[in-house]
């Protein structure tokens, strides 16, 4: 064979081999349309694209809209939610629940942040599916049925960071719950029962307990009366990262902030504030106003955030002098990082 024919062979196949996976791609795309009850895409307004008619309403403060994964994305700004009023078509023996999320702010011990959930009723005494948020910065995926093993069942996922674009994915196919994150799996678990069906409403951005709120943006939320399979998780996100691939990397952010001008709060946005732990804190003239003086045995501690956890590099800056040469000084030390499978993996200290 010719070199030149070798040549258009292997063109041709490279071109074939493409073409397929092109057409995979999309194959498993349009699979993930069947089975849509709710579609929110936050398009400058809340119209279901599913086809099944289940707009949304602000029932409480104002949506605002700015860029997003796919278009625009809905700018909640902690004070306000969206609600979806009862349907047979929300009452889910299966499910799968997919949204584009980015957070503003860390949560705090014992906070939550609520993503979906569907009402319970009168003759219901807990809600039958609820995606939300806790204290850890972890999605917890709830299911309840009142008269079987599905009762109270709840799932971990694990942490979200802020100030960069999430695809948070919970699915039930009937026997196994899954939460996936940017199209990997995270967790399952074998699960029995089915979803109480009730005449509650859907609410989108607000705690079944009514007074937590979502702040951060939402984009493309997908609600099936189906499990969907890994590859169309995946796909789910490969659709964002190739359409918004710059806006899935963490933004740049002053974290942390000590002035030390009499106290040692944190300046920044993210409420880092720092406790004495041990020894005595005075001031003195400082490089830029007052200055923190340590002795021997004293320091400071802040409390676990995750704005902390920093998975793309970060910069430290501060004034310092030293006033013992002698010894090996730790100016800050970051035990552990809490995102990361081993929270003794990976560490910072200078």
């Amino acid at each position: 064979m010719s070199r030149r024919k070798a040549f258009s062979l292997l063109m041709a196949i490279v071109m074939c081999l493409s073409l397929f996976n092109g057409l995979v791609f999309k194959s498993e795309a349009m699979a993930a349309e069947d089975g849509l009850v709710v579609h929110l895409k936050f398009d400058d307004d809340l119209t279901d694209s599913s086809g099944t008619g289940n707009n949304a309403a602000c029932e409480y403060g104002k949506i605002s809209y700015e860029e997003g994964i796919h278009g625009k994305s809905a700018v909640f700004n902690g004070k306000s939610y969206i609600e979806i009023p009862d349907s047979d078509s929300l009452d889910l023996g299966k499910l799968t629940i997919s949204l584009w999320v980015y957070k503003v702010t860390p949560l705090k011990d014992y906070e939550r942040m609520p993503y979906v959930y569907k009402d319970k009723d009168d003759d219901h005494w807990s809600v039958p599916y609820n995606l939300f948020e806790h204290g850890d910065n972890m999605p917890l995926f709830y299911l309840h049925e009142d008269d079987s093993e599905l009762d109270q069942f709840r799932m971990d996922g694990a942490s979200i960071d802020i100030r960069k674009w999430h695809l948070l994915t919970a699915t039930f196919d009937g026997s196994e719950a899954r939460i996936y994150e940017n199209g990997v799996l995270l967790r399952k678990q074998d699960v029995s029962g089915v979803p109480s069906a009730t005449l509650g409403a859907l609410y989108i951005g607000l705690d079944e307990y009514g007074d937590a709120f979502f702040k951060g943006n939402m984009d493309d939320l997908r609600i099936y009366n189906r499990s969907l399979s890994a590859k169309e998780v995946l796909a789910l996100y490969d659709a964002g990262l190739v359409e918004s691939p710059e806006l899935l990397t963490q933004k740049d952010a002053m974290i942390a902030h000590y002035k030390f001008n009499g106290d040692y709060k944190d300046s920044s946005e993210f409420g880092n504030d720092a406790d004495l732990a041990a020894g005595k804190i005075t001031y003195v003239e400082g490089k830029n106003g007052k200055a923190a003086t340590f002795k021997k045995g004293t320091y400071l501690e802040v409390a676990d955030n995750i704005s902390l956890d920093f998975d793309e590099g970060f910069s430290v800056t501060g004034w310092i002098k030293p006033t013992d040469d002698k010894n090996i000084m730790s100016v800050l030390n970051r035990p552990g990082v809490s995102t990361s499978e081993n929270s003794d993996d990976l560490n910072y200290r200078i």
